[in-house]
């Protein structure tokens, strides 16, 4: 073979070798910029404090922040929100948070206390909406909801959540009210829990079973009901 021929078929495979090498580089350098010990995310959504860290973190196929034993805080004037996860993924450019596996929160609001354990929790920063589609037992001052899904949302007023399928408990002197609905409201600005939905309701003793109930967890009775029936407990 003419050694010109033999000459440029070397140098081919030398820039082919060079160019193969060169991709191996940027790759580790990519894996090596996106992985971070010790991360700690510090930035502001809309007059909210947030900042998450964690033991370490890594960029996803979806450019999500994956961040392993996570713990958040949100603040803003009147509120604050500490959450801890096994792990939560964090899109930047959508303001979203998702926790997932042993998820625990625990939200202040004016003299409004909320804890939340689930297996999964999104956060949206951008207009203050936690929600979850998965079994969810959420504590509020006095009351106990446990549901398989929920969405509650903060604002000035204070706190709104919607439960689905959701089984209320309240403390009430030597009982315990106890209730069920395909979905529950709950309104902290008016100390009003609705069910709604084949809604039955045990105080006391006394079932009521309804379309629609409205009851005030501050003064422990029921103001509305909608197509009721009422039976005592034997």
């Amino acid at each position: 073979m003419d050694k010109a021929i033999l000459l440029l078929l070397l140098m081919v495979n030398l820039i082919n070798s060079a160019n193969l090498a060169a991709k191996e580089v940027r790759e580790n350098e990519i894996q090596t910029n996106s992985y971070m010990e010790n991360p700690d995310f510090n930035y502001s959504v809309k007059q909210k404090i947030v900042n998450l860290k964690g033991d370490y973190s890594f960029l996803n196929n979806n450019s999500q922040y994956v961040v392993s034993n996570a713990i958040a805080s949100v603040k803003d004037k009147d509120s604050s929100t500490f959450i801890t996860s096994l792990e939560a993924k964090y899109s930047k450019n959508l303001n979203v948070i998702d926790f997932l596996n042993s998820v625990s929160l625990k939200t202040n609001k004016n003299t409004n206390t909320f804890l939340i354990n689930s297996e999964f929790l999104q956060y949206n920063l951008s207009d203050s909406t936690l929600y979850t589609n998965q079994k969810v037992k959420t504590i509020f001052n006095e009351v106990l909801l446990e549901s398989d899904g929920l969405k509650l949302i903060t604002d000035s007023r204070g706190i709104n959540a919607v439960f689905d399928k959701g089984i209320v408990q309240i403390s009430n002197l030597q009982s315990l009210d106890k209730g069920y609905a395909d979905k529950i409201i709950l309104s902290s600005d008016d100390n009003i829990l609705i069910l709604d939905g084949k809604a039955s309701f045990n105080q006391e003793g006394m079932i009521i079973k309804s379309d629609l109930i409205h009851y005030d967890y501050l003064e422990k009775k029921i103001i509305k009901s909608i197509n009721s029936q009422i039976q005592n407990q034997i």
